[in-house]
């Protein structure tokens, strides 16, 4: 089973979403935000994170923070384990409640924190529970706004880019937020399911994780923040197959150096389907069957290996 990346640094900033299992409600009444809450304040306490922003979903919950140490998965495992057994005891229930494992997202703070903390003001807007993010209680919104305060809630840095005098900073981040109604989804940066920045930031992260040993059950698609080229990518593989580039991406090109090229478009490009099917001539179905026979023998496939290799070598993502 595919396991996700947890890059974990000093000052890094990440967004996390935690759901029910089996999408269940994690909340059943006022009570349990509220105790959801006090365990969050805790955990933050002592892990000394820099809490940005949160929002409480009925069955999942959004949390921006910042760790001051390279604490987030022993952090984490803090908030969903006490929360999970303070919810069981209350109810006389057992087993899990929130489904899997969290999901973090490493992101570059100076060009997308304040993108977050409104995407995450807006969330039960999106959702249509209110209209409003002020009538929403389980958020940090309220906080920002000046409509109440928070003991764990790290405001100073957020408000700071919005004015000099904190009321001001306060009107003006309403103003910020209530832009943000209709407008597109920030996640469009998102590359490898678990970055968020600039070129120079993801750059910076790909050379922290050469100097990791990253376990193989790590998607192929997170192990490199720095995509290469399709045009790049046919060019290594029609070398290593001993081909011409453009015979890997003709209607008549079959083979390994054909289906390997699709793999690697999609999986390590971060190429859609649509893309791909449209530059090897091919339909949708048949790009996306190549794509999952590969991947089911992509583990222990020593070509594949090969070439991210070749990849990585050549300095091209």
């Amino acid at each position: 089973m595919a396991r996700p990346l947890r890059l974990e640094f000093p000052g890094a900033l990440y967004h996390i979403t935690a759901r029910g299992n089996e999408r269940k409600e994690i909340y059943r009444e006022q009570e349990d935000y509220i105790l959801f809450l006090k365990t969050l304040s805790q955990v933050v306490g002592e892990t000394g994170w820099l809490l940005h922003a949160y929002c409480l979903m009925p069955n999942h919950y959004h949390l921006l923070l910042e760790t001051r140490e390279a604490n987030l998965s022993k952090g984490m495992r803090q908030l969903n384990g006490i929360y999970t057994q303070r919810f069981n005891r209350k109810y006389k229930r057992s087993g899990h409640l929130f489904q899997g494992r969290y999901r973090a997202i490493l992101v570059e703070k100076e060009a997308y924190l304040l993108k977050l903390c409104r995407y995450v003001a807006l969330n039960p807007v999106r959702a249509k529970i209110v209209d409003k993010p002020e009538k929403w209680p389980y958020g940090s919104y309220c906080t920002y706004a000046g409509l109440n305060s928070s003991s764990f809630l790290h405001t100073d840095y957020t408000l700071s880019r919005f004015g000099r005098t904190k009321k001001k900073a306060q009107l003006a981040y309403r103003d910020f937020v209530a832009e943000g109604i209709g407008k597109p989804s920030p996640w469009s940066s998102l590359v490898g399911q678990i970055y968020m920045g600039s070129e120079n930031f993801l750059s910076e992260l790909e050379k922290s994780l050469r100097e990791k040993d990253i376990c193989e059950e790590v998607p192929v698609s997170q192990r490199y923040p720095v995509r290469p080229t399709m045009d790049k990518i046919l060019e290594l593989v029609a070398k290593f197959y001993g081909v011409d580039p453009v015979d890997t991406k003709t209607p008549r090109a079959k083979g390994a150096a054909r289906d390997t090229a699709i793999y690697l478009c999609r999986q390590l490009g971060g190429y859609d389907l649509k893309t791909i099917a449209g530059r090897f001539k091919m339909s949708y179905p048949r790009v996306s069957q190549i794509v999952g026979k590969v991947n089911a023998g992509a583990e222990s496939d020593t070509d594949i290996k090969e070439l991210l290799r070749s990849l990585e070598a050549d300095g091209s993502r």
